[in-house]
């Protein structure tokens, strides 16, 4: 696991928050040692191939991180998570 990755422990936490404050469930994956990091967040019960997350590429140089980007450039809940690779980002 690489040094840019929120701990489990932290990441639960913030999981149980976001639920409890919105009614959201969120999505987080690491992708690789030195690859972005992937939010995602949809109503509770939205399946992950469904266009209607929110999702959040975490860019990072030298494990601080630079750049919290949106796929499709925008905050909306219109990608699906599984498309979160191939999905554009700004």
């Amino acid at each position: 696991m690489s040094n840019n990755v929120p701990p489990k422990d932290l990441r639960d936490q913030f999981n149980k928050l976001v639920k409890e404050e919105t009614g959201l469930k969120i999505k987080m994956i690491e992708n690789g040692a030195d690859g972005p990091i992937y939010i995602g967040m949809a109503t509770a019960g939205t399946a992950t191939s469904v266009k209607k997350w929110q999702v959040q590429k975490l860019v990072y140089t030298t494990n601080e991180l630079t750049s919290v980007l949106f796929a499709g450039g925008h905050a909306g809940f219109d990608t699906a998570w599984d498309d979160r690779a191939e999905a554009s980002y700004s």
